[in-house]
C-alpha cells in the first residue's frame, strides 16, 4: 500500500511537459524545424545558385562585350581607355571592383568607393588576348563581384518561401495536436486520474473510456486491471528480493574494498566468483543495479570475457595453464573501450587449489603509451605524421613473389624552400602540412604515403593496375596537388602555388627491392619535363643516361683540371661603322671519345658539380690575356664574358674582376659581362651590390637573352646596365612586316630612350641584317660574320670581316 501511495504522489507530480501531447509536440516541432532547416537550406542554395550564375552570366556578357577594346587598351597600355571601360563595367550594381592588368603592370584598378584593400578574391578571371596575335596572351581583366547586392537578392526571394512554409509546418502542427488531445490524450488523462484513486491491494477495476473499449487504450486498461489482481503478490515477491539483496550486499561488502589493485576470483571457464570495485573500475565492466556498487559480490553469471578485451582468449588461455600447471602466471593484455578508448593492464593470476584462480589487475596504460610512442617517432614524420623513410623501409623491408603489385611514387614540390627562406621555418611548415592535407584526402585505403625527405614524399598504390590506369589516376592526384594553396603569410593574401613533379617506378617489373624502387623513382622525377604535371616512369634508358652523366662529370672535372677546355670568340660588329668591335668569349669542349660537347650540356653540369666558380675564372684570365695581346698589336678590340648565376656573389667578385684586369694592364672598357635575368632574380639585393660595384669600375654590363623573361623591363629599370642583346630567336624568325620585327624594333626604341645600346644575337642571313641596319640596330653577332672562332685566329677573322664589310655597300 505505501508502495501504491508513493506511485500515486510522484505521478501527481508529474509536470505537464512531460506529458504526451507537450512530447508529440515537440517531438513534431523538431522535425518540422528539422525539415523546415533542411528545405530552407536547398532553397536557399538553389536560389542562391541561380542568382550566382545569373550574375555570372551578366558579368561573362559585360566581358564579351568590352573584350574587344579591353585587348586595345592592354596592347597600347592605354590607362585612359582602360579606366573607361573599368567604370562601364562598375556601372554594372553586382561589380564591385575592376582590375585591368597589360603586360607589364596595372593599368586600371576602380572599385566602389567605401571598399578595403583589395582581397584578390576575384569571381571571374579573363585573360585578353592580342588584337593582332589571336594566340598571344597581352593582359587580364580581374572582376569581382559584390555578394553584398546577389546576397540580398537571394534573401529577398528566399523569405517568401520560407513564410509560406513555416505556415505551413504550423498548421500541420496545430491540427495534429488537436486530433491527439481529443482522440488520445483525455481518455489516457481520464483514466490516469482514476488510477490515482484505485486501491490496487482490493483488486479494484478501472473503467475503460467511452467509445474506446475496441481500441488500443482499451485493451490497456484491461491490462491494467488484470495485473491488478497479481499486484499484491509481485509486492510481497519484491520485498522478498530486497531482503535477499540487501543481506548478499552485507556479506560482501568488505571484499577486498581496501585494496588498490583489482582484485579477481574465477573459474577456468572464465566465470567470476567475486572481485572488488577496483578490478571494475580498471576492466570497465558494468555492474548491476545494487544498492553500493561500489563492490561486487558473487557474480556468478559474469565472465572475465564481458569486459572489451582486445584478445579475450589469450586472458582464458592463461587462466587454465596457470590451473594445468599449478603455477603464477602474467602477462600484459589489452582492452577496448566503448568510447573508444584504450587501456592496458597487467594480469597476474595465481591457482587457489579448488579449480579457481586468485587474479590481480594493474593499470600499465601509461607504460605502454610510452613503449608504443617511442616506436612510432622513430618511423613517423613528426611534422605531417605520414611515416618517415625508416617507417616506409619497415612497411616494405621483405619483397617477395607474393607480395602484391604496386606502384612507388616519388613527388617533390618546388617552391617550399623558398617560402622557409623567404617567410620563415613555421610558414614553410604550414605549406607542408597544407601539402600533406592534400594527400590524406586523395589516398585510398590500401594506399600508404611516407615523407622521405624534407619536400619529398613517396606513395605506394597497390594493385595491379594497367600503367594508363595508373598515370590516369597520378596525373589526376598531380594537378589537385598542383592547385593553389590559401595564402600563408597573415600579412597577405595571395593564395600559393607549388611546382609538382613526379616519377613512378612499378614492383616487380622495375625492381624486387624498396631501396632499388625508390632511386629507380628518383631516376624518374629527374626526367620530368619543366613545368610539367605529367607523371613519368621509370625507363631503363633513363639509368643508362645517368650513368653517362655521371662519366661525362667526372671526364669534365679531368678537362678543367688538365686545361681540355679551349676559349672561343664570336665577333660583335658596329652594324653602323661596318668593322669588328669585339667578341663574346664562349666556351668549347672537344671530348677524345666523344667529340665536341655543347655548351648547353656541359656549362650546366659544370654550375650542378660546383666546377663553374673556378671555370668562369680561367676564362676571365684568358680573356684579359688576349685583349693584352690584341692590345700590343694594335687592335682595340674588348671581350664580354659570360657570367653564371652561382658565380654570383663568391664565385667572381668586383674583386677578382680588378685584379685580372690589374694583372695584365688593362683598363676596365675593355671587358664586360653578361649577365642573365635569372641571375637578377636570385637575390634582387645582392644583384644590385654586385652590378653597382663593377659598374663603378668601369665594367660593362650586358643583359643576354633579353626578351625571353618575364620582368625584362622591370630589371632595366632597377639595374645599372650598359647593353642589351636582343636574343637569338626574335632575329631568327624576323622578317618584313611581322611581329618579331615589330618586337626587335621596340625593343631598340626602348633602349635607346633608356640610353642602352642593342647588341642584335644570330643573325644568319644578309636580310636579316639589312632589317636590323633599317631598325638603328647598333651592334649584331652571328654566324653570318663568323661563328666562334679560337682565340688565336680572332684577330685575323676579324680583319676578314672588316675588310668584307668595307666593300659592302653601306645601304645594305
Amino acid at each position: 500500500m505505501a508502495h501504491n501511495d508513493s506511485m500515486i504522489a510522484a505521478t501527481a507530480s508529474t509536470h505537464w511537459w512531460h506529458g504526451i501531447l507537450a512530447r508529440s509536440l515537440l517531438a513534431m516541432a523538431g522535425i518540422a524545424l528539422l525539415m523546415g532547416m533542411v528545405s530552407s537550406l536547398f532553397v536557399g542554395s538553389m536560389v542562391s545558385e541561380r542568382v550566382q550564375t545569373q550574375a555570372l552570366l551578366k558579368l561573362n556578357e559585360l566581358l564579351d562585350t568590352v573584350e574587344s577594346t579591353v585587348s586595345i587598351a592592354c596592347f597600347t597600355n592605354d590607362e585612359g581607355l582602360a579606366n573607361e571601360v573599368a567604370q562601364g563595367l562598375l556601372r554594372n550594381s553586382e561589380v564591385r571592383r575592376v582590375v585591368i592588368r597589360g603586360t607589364e603592370y596595372e593599368i586600371a584598378h576602380i572599385a566602389r568607393k567605401g571598399l578595403g584593400a583589395y582581397t584578390g578574391e576575384a569571381v571571374e578571371l579573363r585573360q585578353v588576348k592580342s588584337p593582332f596575335k589571336a594566340n598571344d596572351i597581352i593582359g587580364t581583366v580581374q572582376v569581382e563581384i559584390d555578394q553584398q547586392v546577389i546576397d540580398a537578392r537571394v534573401t529577398q526571394e528566399v523569405r517568401f518561401a520560407y513564410i509560406l512554409m513555416i505556415g505551413v509546418l504550423l498548421l500541420v502542427i496545430l491540427a495534429t495536436g488537436g486530433s491527439m488531445f481529443i482522440f488520445i490524450v483525455r481518455p489516457i488523462k481520464q483514466t490516469s486520474d482514476r488510477m490515482h484513486d484505485l486501491d490496487v491491494t482490493t483488486g479494484e477495476a478501472l473503467p475503460i473510456p467511452q467509445g474506446h473499449r475496441s481500441s488500443e487504450i482499451g485493451r490497456l486498461v484491461e491490462d491494467v486491471n488484470q495485473l491488478t489482481g497479481r499486484l499484491v503478490e509481485t509486492l510481497d515477491q519484491e520485498r522478498d528480493l530486497r531482503q535477499r539483496q540487501e543481506i548478499a550486499q552485507r556479506k560482501y561488502h568488505d571484499l577486498f574494498d581496501n585494496s588498490s589493485a583489482g582484485i579477481f576470483v574465477a573459474r577456468s571457464d572464465g566465470r567470476i566468483e567475486s572481485c572488488n570495485r577496483a578490478f571494475v573500475e580498471l576492466t570497465w565492466l558494468a555492474v548491476s543495479n545494487t544498492e553500493d556498487d561500489s563492490l561486487v559480490g558473487h557474480h556468478q553469471q559474469r565472465r572475465l570475457g564481458e569486459a572489451q578485451w582486445h584478445n579475450p582468449q589469450a586472458l582464458l588461455a592463461m587462466i587454465v595453464i596457470s590451473l594445468l600447471e599449478g603455477s603464477t602466471q602474467e602477462d600484459d593484455f589489452q582492452l577496448d573501450g566503448r568510447r573508444g578508448d584504450t587501456r592496458w593492464l597487467h594480469v597476474t593470476v595465481l591457482p587457489l587449489g579448488d579449480g579457481s584462480v586468485q587474479g590481480t589487475v594493474s593499470d600499465v596504460t601509461q607504460i605502454k603509451r610510452d613503449q608504443l610512442s617511442a616506436r612510432r617517432l622513430a618511423v613517423t614524420d613528426s611534422l605531417t605524421s605520414f611515416a618517415n623513410r625508416e617507417g616506409l623501409n619497415q612497411a616494405y623491408a621483405h619483397l617477395d613473389d607474393k607480395t602484391p603489385p604496386f606502384t612507388l611514387v616519388r613527388i617533390d614540390f618546388d617552391g617550399i624552400r623558398q617560402i622557409t627562406e623567404a617567410l620563415g621555418v613555421p610558414v614553410g611548415d604550414r605549406a607542408l602540412l597544407n601539402v600533406a592535407n592534400r594527400l590524406r584526402a586523395a589516398m585510398e585505403t590500401d594506399d600508404f604515403v611516407a615523407r622521405i625527405s624534407g619536400t619529398k614524399f613517396a606513395l605506394v598504390l597497390v594493385g595491379a593496375f594497367d600503367q594508363q590506369v595508373i598515370a590516369h589516376r597520378i596525373n589526376v592526384l598531380t594537378e589537385h596537388l598542383a592547385q593553389p594553396y590559401p595564402s600563408l603569410d597573415d600579412d597577405r593574401s595571395v593564395p600559393v602555388v607549388l611546382g609538382v613533379r613526379v616519377g613512378a617506378a612499378c614492383f616487380p617489373q622495375d625492381g624486387s627491392e624498396l631501396q632499388l624502387l625508390l632511386r629507380r623513382a628518383e631516376l624518374a622525377l629527374a626526367n620530368v619535363p619543366l613545368d610539367s604535371l605529367a607523371c613519368v616512369f621509370f625507363d631503363p634508358a633513363q639509368e643508362a643516361a645517368v650513368e653517362h652523366r655521371r662519366r661525362l662529370e667526372d671526364d669534365l672535372r679531368v678537362a678543367v683540371a688538365t686545361g681540355e677546355l679551349a676559349l672561343y670568340c664570336q665577333p660583335i660588329v658596329d652594324l653602323n661603322k661596318g668593322r669588328v668591335v669585339g667578341g663574346e668569349a664562349l666556351l668549347r669542349w672537344h671530348h677524345p671519345l666523344h667529340g665536341a660537347i655543347s655548351p648547353e650540356i656541359f656549362v650546366p653540369m659544370a654550375e650542378q658539380i660546383g666546377l663553374i666558380a673556378d671555370l668562369g675564372r680561367w676564362v676571365l684570365k684568358e680573356a684579359c690575356s688576349r685583349i693584352a695581346h690584341w692590345r700590343n698589336d694594335g687592335l682595340n678590340l674588348y671581350v664580354s664574358v659570360n657570367v653564371s648565376v652561382r658565380q654570383i656573389p663568391d664565385g667572381l667578385t668586383p674583386g677578382m674582376v680588378a685584379d685580372a684586369l690589374e694583372q695584365y694592364g688593362l683598363g676596365a672598357e675593355v671587358l664586360a659581362l653578361e649577365i642573365t635575368e635569372s641571375l637578377l632574380m636570385n637575390d634582387v639585393s645582392i644583384a644590385q651590390e654586385w652590378v653597382s660595384s663593377l659598374r663603378e669600375m668601369g665594367v660593362r654590363i650586358y643583359m643576354d637573352d633579353f626578351g625571353t623573361g618575364y620582368s625584362s623591363l622591370s630589371y632595366l629599370k632597377r639595374f645599372s646596365l650598359d647593353t642589351v642583346k636582343v636574343d637569338r630567336t626574335f632575329v631568327r624568325d624576323m622578317n618584313d612586316n611581322n611581329s618579331d620585327l615589330a618586337l626587335v624594333r621596340a625593343i631598340i626604341t626602348m633602349a635607346k630612350g633608356m640610353g642602352l645600346s642593342v647588341v642584335a644575337e644570330g643573325i644568319e642571313t644578309a636580310a636579316q641584317l639589312q632589317l636590323l641596319r633599317q631598325s638603328d640596330c647598333g651592334f649584331g653577332q652571328g654566324n653570318y660574320f663568323s661563328p666562334a672562332v679560337p682565340l688565336g685566329q680572332f684577330s685575323s677573322v676579324a680583319m676578314r670581316i672588316n675588310e668584307e664589310l668595307a666593300r659592302q655597300p653601306a645601304s645594305s
